[in-house]
């Protein structure tokens, strides 16, 4: 009986703990937010590496880093660097985590001892990648993810995909290296509100896929998936036509950037963040609702990485009233994945499209 009873003392006294944990030093808004990590890498486009194909980034390296970073929970940059002197120089300055090499630079740094090469996947593809020398706990997960992957299905389809399928993705890339059919529209329109055409690609791509003719449950429709009363208001009534629809479209972003442009304190690639945000959830919801919480938070409103990381309290009882805000709860992860993913996909375009 007598142990019994230490024994419940004791989880007893363990769940205590545990919950006081939980509980107690921990802010509240801390236990939904999620902190976002960055590792960048510098690449070659040669050899089906890194590409553009039917609008989407793709490519050997590209896959198998992408695959790398989703092993280690992190989000991953690319940089080009086509000489591997220029590879060399963003590593040694820190501006890259790591660097791919091929077989034959691999060999001719060998003797580099500021340079530590990963492990050859496999001896078709004796590709390496190499990291500083004060990073050993970075070539240690490289190491173990590549030794890991190459059994894996997931490469032996990546690999199919580039050296194997009857289609070869990166010849017809180099065919046509247009987005879309729309791309001379785009570019047209994107003069209209000052914006890189890329950028308006990518916001499109999300939108449609470049469809015309796509509609959702809501009634939004055509390539910028404007709703009927929003294209109205701006004079437009045809979104089945992709000009009119894309007019329509830049139209309303135009009057986006002039209210956001009234708050002198966001400018820049934050002034873009916060365009898409309400594009996508409205514009009271981000500049009225959205930042006045994120004040609450003790964060600066103005600068968008503070505002992502308090809207998804806003889906929370307990972070939001009546009182606190005027639209009430907000599921704001499609937002955000918004806002990452054109973000994302416009720097690939940067990085392989012409402007």
């Amino acid at each position: 009986m007598r142990r019994f009873i230490k024994i419940f003392t004791v989880l007893a006294t363990l769940f205590i703990i545990l919950c006081s944990s939980i509980s107690i030093g921990v802010p509240v808004h801390e236990k939904y937010v999620t902190h976002e990590k960055k590792v960048a890498v510098a690449l070659s486009t040669s050899n089906s590496s890194y590409f553009i194909y039917k609008a989407q980034p793709v490519g050997y390296q590209h896959d198998l880093i992408n695959a790398f970073s989703q092993e280690i929970n992190t989000n991953v940059r690319f940089i080009v660097a086509n000489t591997l002197d220029e590879r060399l120089q963003l590593l040694e300055s820190g501006d890259v985590s790591f660097i791919v090499l091929s077989k034959d630079e691999t060999d001719s740094i060998s003797k580099n001892k500021d340079i530590y090469t990963s492990v050859a996947i496999n001896s078709q593809e004796p590709f390496t990648w190499a990291v500083s020398s004060d990073n050993p706990r970075l070539l240690s997960k490289i190491n173990l993810f590549l030794s890991n992957f190459i059994s894996a299905s997931d490469y032996r389809i990546i690999r199919w995909k580039y050296f194997e399928a009857k289609t070869n993705m990166a010849e017809a890339a180099k065919q046509d290296k247009s987005l879309s059919e729309y791309d001379d529209l785009i570019k047209k329109y994107s003069e209209n509100i000052g914006w890189d055409w890329r950028l308006l690609a990518s916001l499109i791509y999300q939108e449609s896929r470049f469809m015309t003719d796509l509609s959702s449950r809501k009634g939004a429709y055509g390539l910028m998936q404007l709703m009927p009363v929003t294209a109205l208001t701006f004079g437009y009534e045809d979104m089945s036509d992709p000009e009119t629809n894309i007019q329509a479209g830049t139209a309303f972003l135009r009057f986006l950037d002039k209210q956001i442009g009234k708050i002198d304190e966001i400018d820049g690639e934050e002034r873009i963040k916060f365009i898409l945000a309400s594009y996508n959830a409205g514009l009271a919801r981000i500049v009225e609702d959205c930042r006045a919480y994120t004040s609450v938070m003790d964060k600066d409103p103005n600068i968008w990485t503070n505002v992502a990381s308090t809207i998804p309290l806003l889906s929370h009882p307990g972070h939001y009233t009546n009182d606190t805000l005027s639209y009430g709860r907000f599921k704001g992860k499609e937002t955000l994945h918004f806002v990452e993913e054109i973000m994302e996909r416009y720097h690939h375009y940067q990085n392989l499209i012409d402007y």
